[in-house]
């Protein structure tokens, strides 16, 4: 199965009173999307940048949106702290939103922080490939910064090389930017009351 992790494409500053999730791509932003051909399926973050990205570079309109693949509408508690907030502070150092690799955001990670992660990529996990008996051949997933390694990784970690993996955590994945991984999918179907889905071994 070919699977392409794609950030959103350059957004438009936020504006006073606008909510991050309801940011659009920048008209410049737009330009720079590569147009990636058909896909047997596209998910989404709720991120207004996000579905426009995943528009423009498929022939997919309409997108299925996954909550878990952004902070914005998901959340989880963990360890009595809400678990979108320390997702969201891996965003963040010295007080200001970072444009880095995941190693760097993730250098001085708390467990609570870690949980958070581990949590929020299960919840993506789950939504996109748990619940399916298709054969998929070639998936799209449109993400942010930080969750479309994170994602990656969680599909290799059961393959892929330690070198590669290590590649994925230290490269900075820059708007528009995309990782493909050509992965072995298992295909479990329902069963006895159990839902199937596709996993990756």
């Amino acid at each position: 199965m070919e699977i392409i992790i794609m950030r959103h494409g350059l957004a438009e500053e936020i504006r006073n009173g606008q909510e991050d999730v309801d940011r659009p791509l920048a008209e410049v932003g737009k330009k720079f999307i590569p147009y990636l051909g058909e896909f047997d399926e596209v998910f989404s973050s709720p991120a207004k940048r996000c579905v426009e990205t995943a528009r423009l570079s498929t022939d997919h309109k309409n997108p299925s949106v996954v909550n878990a693949l952004s902070t914005h509408l998901w959340n989880d508690n963990i360890d009595d702290n809400d678990g979108w907030e320390l997702v969201e502070k891996c965003y963040y150092l010295d007080g200001k939103m970072v444009e880095a690799p995941l190693s760097v955001a993730w250098k001085n990670i708390s467990l609570p922080e870690a949980q958070a992660w581990k949590s929020i990529t299960a919840y993506a996990m789950n939504d996109m490939f748990h619940s399916f008996g298709n054969r998929w051949r070639r998936v799209l997933i449109c993400t942010h910064q930080f969750h479309a390694q994170a994602i990656a990784l969680d599909i290799l970690k059961k393959q892929g090389s330690d070198d590669l993996k290590k590649f994925i955590r230290d490269m900075y994945l820059a708007p528009g930017g995309a990782i493909t991984l050509n992965v072995e999918a298992k295909i479990t179907m329902p069963f006895r009351g159990r839902s199937g889905g596709i996993f990756f071994y």
